[in-house]
């Protein structure tokens, strides 16, 4: 078996707690991926490694996105950090895309292109107001989204496709 990460899911809220049901579906969860978990739980936190068979190719990236929008369709209050072996912990708590609504963006205002819809964010939200780097106003790219499934039809090949299983998505 080889480690491929640690994480830790958290929650502050009192309202939300870890039960012993939510463990066992995040471990159905975590064994769907072909993967397993090694680690604890109490009503305020899940933690742990989650490690693999030794042959078996992993897309860490692609498992930390599905770990982290699975803790977050639970209960938007959850905090998710990932800390890969040997690298630095990273935190995931983006913002949302002002374009297509899902969570992508991990500073407002600079100019990171949204993986989802590729529209860049400018820090700006008026929906008629031009986005100098966009080339259109907020309500076309929106606009084109709905009908391309990115903010220009040009960047639909770019796209990331199903972006509900990696990325948590709120109300425009």
């Amino acid at each position: 078996m080889k480690d491929i990460f640690e994480f830790k899911a958290s929650v502050d809220n009192d309202a939300y707690r870890f039960t012993e049901e939510i463990v066992d579906s995040f471990i159905a969860f975590i064994e769907s991926k072909s993967v397993f978990w090694g680690g604890g739980y109490s009503e305020n936190y899940i933690q742990g490694s989650i490690c693999c068979d030794e042959k078996l190719y992993i897309d860490e990236e692609d498992l930390q996105n599905e770990i982290v929008a699975y803790f977050q369709k639970l209960n938007d209050n959850i905090e998710v950090e990932i800390s890969i072996f040997g690298v630095p912990k990273i935190r995931f708590d983006y913002l949302q895309c002002f374009c297509c609504g899902y969570f992508t963006i991990e500073e407002r205002g600079n100019y990171q292109i949204c993986p989802v819809c590729f529209w860049e964010d400018d820090g700006g939200r008026e929906l008629t107001k031009i986005s100098s780097p966009n080339h259109m106003i907020l309500k076309e790219g929106r606009e084109n989204f709905s009908r391309f499934g990115a903010c220009d039809e040009r960047f639909v090949k770019y796209a990331i496709k199903n972006p509900e299983d990696k990325f948590k998505k709120g109300d425009l």
